[in-house]
C-alpha cells in the first residue's frame, strides 16, 4: 500500500496522534487482510516531521511498535498467509464497508478484523467440524485471548461473539480448525 492518508495528513506523528486508530485499522490491517505485502507511510506536510522535514523517526515510534505486532502475529501464530485469500464476503462485509475484514485459508483458518469488536459472523457453511475462536489485540499485541466462546462448529454462519474486553475497539478474531 503506498502513501496512504492525505497529503495534509496522513500518518500523523505521536504527539498528535499517539493511538493511531484509523492508519492501524484501515491502512495496516486492511492491507494486510487484503493480502497486502506492506504499507510505505507517508508523513503529512501539515505536521511536525513531516516526509519532507522529518529528522526523527521515534516520532512516530507507537505506530511503529503497532506494525511490529502485526509482523509478530503472523510470524509467532505461524499464519501461512501465502495460502491465503481476503473473503470479506464470509463475514457480510459489504464493499462500501471497511471496518471489518477476513483473510481465509478455507476449511482451516479464517482471521477476521473487527474495527469494533461487536458480535460478529463468520459464514463456516460447507465447512465441516470444529474450530477454535482466538482473539489478539492489535492495539498492544501479545499472546492469544480467550473471548466468550471458545469453539464454533463448521456448517453454517457461526457467531464469533465478545472479546476478552474493549468491545468498542479493534480486535483480531482467528478461527482455526
Amino acid at each position: 500500500m503506498d502513501e496512504p492518508g492525505d497529503a495534509s495528513h496522513a500518518l500523523l506523528p505521536d504527539k498528535d496522534n499517539p493511538d493511531h486508530d484509523n492508519a492501524r485499522k484501515h491502512a495496516l490491517w486492511g492491507m494486510l487482510m487484503a493480502g497486502g505485502a506492506g504499507v510505505e507511510w507517508y508523513f503529512g506536510y501539515e505536521y511536525d516531521q513531516s516526509d519532507l522535514t522529518c529528522q526523527n523517526w521515534r516520532s512516530r515510534a507507537n505506530m511503529w511498535e503497532q506494525c511490529r505486532y502485526a509482523l509478530n502475529f503472523f510470524k509467532d501464530q505461524n499464519i501461512p498467509f501465502w495460502k491465503m485469500k481476503n473473503r470479506n464476503d464470509l463475514i457480510g462485509n459489504k464493499e462500501d464497508t471497511n471496518e471489518k475484514y477476513c483473510l481465509a485459508q478455507e476449511g482451516d483458518l479464517y482471521l477476521v478484523y473487527l474495527g469494533h469488536a461487536s458480535t460478529s459472523y463468520l459464514d463456516l457453511s460447507g465447512q465441516e467440524g470444529s474450530y477454535s475462536v482466538k482473539w489478539f489485540n492489535p492495539r498492544e499485541g501479545g499472546d492469544l485471548q480467550e473471548g466468550s466462546v471458545a469453539s464454533v462448529q463448521g456448517g453454517n454462519k457461526v457467531k464469533l461473539e465478545n472479546p476478552p474486553a474493549d468491545n468498542d475497539k479493534d480486535w483480531l478474531v482467528v478461527v482455526k480448525k
